[in-house]
């Protein structure tokens, strides 16, 4: 995989997958995904998905269902990351 570019990775993830990353309070958390709300510690509806090359800020809450903040690019390691698990499930 050295060979790729950190283009050909990101958009190799990008077409064949959806990953989520659990996201865990550590008190209480302003959420991202609807500004002026405040979760509770033990809230756990936060996470990350990371489709389409970018990294989307998701909450599950009640209050924030549909909303979603773009954090950025899938990071190059990370798409690499994805890309050797999608392999390795062959």
């Amino acid at each position: 995989m050295a060979d790729k570019t950190e283009a050909q990775i990101v958009n190799a993830c990008a077409e064949s997958a959806v990953y989520y990353i659990e996201c865990k309070n550590q008190g209480d958390r302003h959420c991202l995904a609807n500004k002026g709300v405040v979760h509770k510690q033990g809230d756990e509806t936060a996470y990350l998905e990371c489709s389409d090359g970018r990294v989307w800020y998701r909450c599950n809450a009640k209050q924030c269902a549909g909303k979603r903040v773009d954090i950025g690019n899938i990071p190059a390691s990370a798409s690499a990351f994805f890309q050797e698990m999608q392999d390795s499930a062959k």
